[in-house]
């Protein structure tokens, strides 16, 4: 018989923040942005100096930060850009840079894709052959592993028209995935995507997410 797989110890530094907390310094973060770039373009460089030193603190917090990474993935993807992907997932195309193969992604349909070019490779195929879309990201939970150098974000995921409005109380709007994206962290301290995996939401008294266990 095959020998079971070892899944990382799981270890916990500290306790994370309840999602409504998380989502409520994500929010703030995303706020204090718009504040700056608003303080900048008006020459207010005082204000604009403490906003950017308020911004570095909040962005600092690793539940902020794996929010962030987690954002910038789904903002790529609604975007349909290929650029964007590659600053999101680990690894680098640069001389300087290995390139890091062990990265794997499941997309609904397709095989497993292994490899980080393949990967951004599939995701330009994906957008050539869709229409405008937007992905909105339902973030149904965060979890560290190993010791604080991976983290496990699960989610639903709503894809409907790139004009297409959230329904009222943030139902799903179009057709429901549940995800499974997971993020290390990097000698520099950036969270990059390494995993991602997808499928279908089957309709059901509770939110796919809600059955699943990390």
């Amino acid at each position: 018989a095959a020998p079971a797989l070892a899944l990382p110890t799981r270890v916990w530094p500290r306790a994370f923040a309840t999602m409504s907390e998380m989502s409520g310094k994500f929010d703030e973060l995303e706020a204090m942005k718009r504040q700056l770039a608003e303080a900048v373009e008006n020459e207010r460089y005082r204000e604009a100096a403490e906003l950017r030193d308020a911004l570095e603190s909040l962005a600092s917090d690793e539940e902020v930060a794996i929010l962030a990474a987690n954002d910038e993935f789904y903002t790529a993807f609604s975007g349909k850009s290929v650029k964007a992907m590659e600053a999101v997932w680990a690894g680098c195309d640069e001389d300087s840079c290995p390139v890091m193969e062990e990265v794997f992604c499941s997309h609904p349909g397709y095989a497993f894709v292994t490899g980080r070019q393949n990967v951004l490779e599939s995701f330009g195929d994906i957008f050539q052959t869709t229409p405008p879309m937007r992905v909105r990201c339902l973030v149904d939970s965060v979890r560290l592993l190993r010791g604080g150098l991976s983290a496990v974000v699960t989610c639903r995921e709503i894809v409907g028209g790139a004009d297409e409005k959230p329904t009222a109380g943030g139902g799903a709007a179009g057709p429901e995935l549940v995800a499974i994206n997971i993020f290390e962290k990097g000698e520099d301290g950036a969270w990059k995507l390494v995993m991602r995996q997808a499928g279908p939401c089957r309709a059901q008294a509770r939110p796919c997410a809600d059955n699943i266990s990390v």
